[in-house]
């Protein structure tokens, strides 16, 4: 049971990883896909009004916006492919922080709740492989030597 959790937790991981690196290229260049690339580019117009960088004062153009995402992306996203646990860790933690921050703006402009439909079920999905993957790494022991 433990192993097919692991590899659940591989496959999950591998995914994961992918989509996000892919999603964060697609946001910084049309090379992947023109349409989604625009699409995106114009959603970021009206996220750039509420976006939580505002919080810390910093005040990005929908263009810089976009950039940010798509770098922090690419970066947490490759940070779940290298077998470090520290990275996936990490990578995991910021990934649920920019999915949770993707719900609000989704919020914020009023989208349709279609719209925030993908974060929600990536914020989900990197949920699960943060428990499966800190379930399954070794625990240790809490008996005193004498």
């Amino acid at each position: 049971m433990a192993s097919c959790m692991k590899i659940v937790g591989m496959v999950l991981t591998a995914l994961l990883g992918a989509f996000y690196i892919m999603s964060g290229t697609m946001i910084l260049t049309p090379a992947l896909n023109a349409d989604v690339h625009n699409q995106m580019r114009s959603d970021f117009v009206k996220f750039a009004e509420v976006s939580p960088f505002l919080l810390v004062g910093l005040e990005l153009s929908p263009v810089e916006y976009a950039q940010v995402t798509g770098i922090v992306q690419i970066t947490l996203g490759a940070m779940l492919l290298i077998p470090l646990a520290t990275l996936n860790l990490l990578g995991n933690i910021g990934l649920l922080v920019v999915m949770a921050s993707a719900i609000q703006v989704h919020i914020m402009v009023k989208d349709p709740l279609e719209k925030a439909v993908p974060a929600s079920v990536f914020f989900i999905l990197l949920g699960v492989r943060l428990l499966l993957v800190t379930s399954s790494s070794p625990q240790k022991s809490s008996k005193k030597v004498d």
